[in-house]
């Protein structure tokens, strides 16, 4: 993104400023239609990203090009076309009136726009993507045999389902969330970052992780759990919490490619953490038509159970490296911590009112002038961390604006990839794809759904990720009889571990940036430690007690085994505990640990399970456990050492 200075710099200050206010004055106090609202949205984010994204490596660095105003000036156009047009609109009827030369020209402009934005400010490969759902639909689908088959389409409706219909193409209905929800919750993390929430998230995880053994590895998951599922770009969280924790994790021991490892996985397991889940959750919510609020409860065990997998890797690493925690002079106090609890007031006012019922984006509202207001205590009791003066004021709502750019960009064009999937039949088509390679076997479509999700997810933010994986894998699961939460789910896991799978692992290149690590080993390591994160999705789709669906007996009993399950697993992909483990004893604990997640198993299956486990530990760990009877050959190995 360019720093852009001086009066031009100053205009798009301003502008950025007036987006964040206008979108808080929008969600306390402004009603406005769906179109206008989704218009108004990007009359104001698409043409800062021309001014503040370069159109390549030779563009202005610290100005924008004649080309970038141009765009700028056309994107105004198209967005202020539908807000005065938007009476007229709605009195046409959808596919019957004609569309008129003036509606083709600017729709036709539109998404061209939209297509170059989303090459700036997110990737080529899904403005390519897009651009191929586009041409599918418009005329190669009419060439193509058997259930790949699509009509073709005019001209004139296919600018009609991507400019002028309501809830379809650049202004749909993700826009519109993008509109009312995302930038609310991005603003908020903006505000709460100027206030001092992030760094009170790094002491409190030092203070809680910091003594323990590998302490640094431990505060890059807690910092990450917090931390990131408010940030929203998996990508954005390692460079921001993983320059001070991978530097920390290498002067302990760890080796720089665990580190870089450690800090992707974790940044990635941060957005599907609850309370926001990297802003996917509100569009999970709106296509389930549910309340948020119910996708962040289905969404804990889960998210539970993927950090303390995380946290078990990073523990028995530590313990088979031999590598103690920070010095307990370096740590905070839990007096220090205490004193500070307050900067959480802003998440947990965020979370009492959406228990208390309210709507995600008024508990948003709400918490932001919480957070606002902590800062405003801060100038009266000269806590300068804390103390939002004019500047960080300024500077909370210019980067709630700017962060928002390309959430908004990416809600877009999905709208326009989703309009031609949905239109011209090709998820049904995948649906049927599916249905036959797999023999209508469900763990057999799983598996392709989640290679699918996998490769989708590669190098795409959460949101984008997320949308067009449950594009195409949802139907398939709702066909196969699975849960509409859990399929839900289940793509947005697979979509968002993408992050660190190779070969493109964004966040594990982010890691391995700031370690000096070799990228493509950072990712394999990451993909190691995520593998819980591959396992949870099979579990809960045939688990429904793991997305709290039961009574609370159930779910208890079933998240008990589920931990045990995590530890045992991450115990065989370490292969240690307490003594370094065969390969064969490590695969039997990590099958073993498995069979844990299933808790609607037999009872005597997970005794059998569990008695099995401590055998395999006992065995394993006999040296240690009896190291009288094994005196002589300790004595024996340690002279041939």
């Amino acid at each position: 993104m360019r720093e852009i200075k001086g009066p031009i710099g100053w205009a798009i200050t301003a502008v950025a400023v007036f987006t964040s206010l206008f979108h808080l004055y929008m969600a306390g106090f402004g009603t406005v239609e769906p179109r206008i609202r989704n218009a108004m949205h990007l009359i104001l984010l698409l043409p800062l990203a021309f001014l503040l994204l370069p159109a390549s490596k030779r563009s202005p660095k610290h100005r924008p090009s004649v080309l970038d105003f141009i765009l700028a000036l056309l994107s105004i156009a198209v967005c202020a076309f539908i807000i005065i047009e938007n009476d007229r609109l709605n009195m046409r009827w959808e596919y019957f009136t004609p569309v008129l030369l003036t509606e083709m020209i600017l729709g036709s402009i539109a998404v061209v726009l939209v297509l170059e934005a989303t090459r700036r400010a997110v990737s080529s490969f899904l403005t390519y993507l897009t651009l191929l759902g586009l041409i599918y639909y418009s005329f190669l689908g009419s060439f193509l045999p058997g259930f790949l088959y699509a009509r073709p389409v005019s001209f004139p409706r296919l600018i009609e389902s991507m400019y002028l219909k309501q809830g379809d193409g650049v202004f749909g209905s993700l826009t519109g969330v993008s509109a009312s929800y995302v930038v609310l919750f991005i603003l908020f993390g903006a505000v709460i970052s100027e206030v001092g929430v992030g760094d009170y998230f790094m002491k409190l995880a030092k203070r809680i992780a910091g003594w323990a053994s590998g302490g640094p590895a431990k505060i890059a998951v807690l910092t990450s759990a917090l931390f990131g599922s408010i940030s929203g770009i998996a990508v954005a969280n390692v460079y921001t919490t993983g320059s001070f924790t991978i530097p920390m994790m290498k002067k302990l021991g760890y080796r720089s490619q665990f580190a870089a490892a450690v800090e992707a996985t974790a940044s990635t397991g941060g957005q599907f953490m609850p309370p926001v889940m990297g802003v996917a959750a509100f569009i999970m919510a709106e296509f389930l038509g549910v309340p948020y609020f119910d996708v962040a409860v289905a969404s804990l065990i889960p998210a539970i159970l993927f950090f303390m997998a995380c946290g078990f890797m990073v523990h028995y690493e530590a313990k088979k490296l031999g590598l103690q925690g920070i010095p307990w002079s370096e740590l905070p106090t839990w007096r220090e911590v205490v004193k500070e609890s307050f900067l959480l007031i802003p998440i947990l006012s965020l979370i009492g009112i959406m228990m208390a019922g309210y709507s995600a984006f008024m508990a948003a509202f709400i918490s932001i002038f919480v957070g606002l207001g902590l800062g405003v205590v801060g100038i009266f009791i000269k806590n300068e961390e804390v103390a939002l003066t004019p500047k960080k004021l300024l500077r909370a709502f210019e980067m709630g604006a700017k962060n928002s750019i390309m959430i908004a960009i990416a809600c877009s064009v999905a709208d326009i990839f989703t309009t031609s999937i949905s239109h011209s039949g090709l998820g049904l088509a995948f649906t049927s794809i599916v249905t036959s390679a797999s023999g209508g076997i469900p763990i057999i479509a799983l598996s392709l759904i989640a290679i699918a999700c996998l490769i989708l997810g590669m190098g795409l933010p959460t949101i984008v990720a997320y949308i067009l994986a449950s594009a195409i894998g949802v139907p398939v699961m709702l066909k196969f009889g699975f849960q509409p939460m859990a399929a839900h789910l289940f793509t947005l896991y697979f979509a968002v571990i993408g992050c660190v799978t190779p070969p493109v692992c964004v966040s594990a290149f982010a890691g391995a940036s700031i370690s000096g690590s070799d990228p493509l080993k950072t990712g394999w390591e990451a993909t190691r430690l995520s593998l819980t994160g591959f396992i949870i999705p099979f579990a809960y789709v045939f688990e429904p007690n793991l997305l709290m669906e039961g009574t609370a007996l159930e779910i208890l009993k079933t998240l008990i085994l589920a931990l045990i399950g995590t530890a045992v697993l991450a115990i065989g992909l370490e292969r240690y505990y307490r003594a370094k483990i065969s390969i064969l004893s490590a695969v039997l604990l990590a099958v073993g640990g498995c069979i844990l997640y299933f808790g609607n198993l037999p009872f005597w299956i997970h005794l059998i399970d569990l008695l099995l486990i401590a055998g395999l530990l006992a065995f394993e760990n006999r040296e240690v456990i009896f190291p009288q009877r094994f005196e002589g050959q300790l004595e024996l190995k340690g002279d041939e050492r």
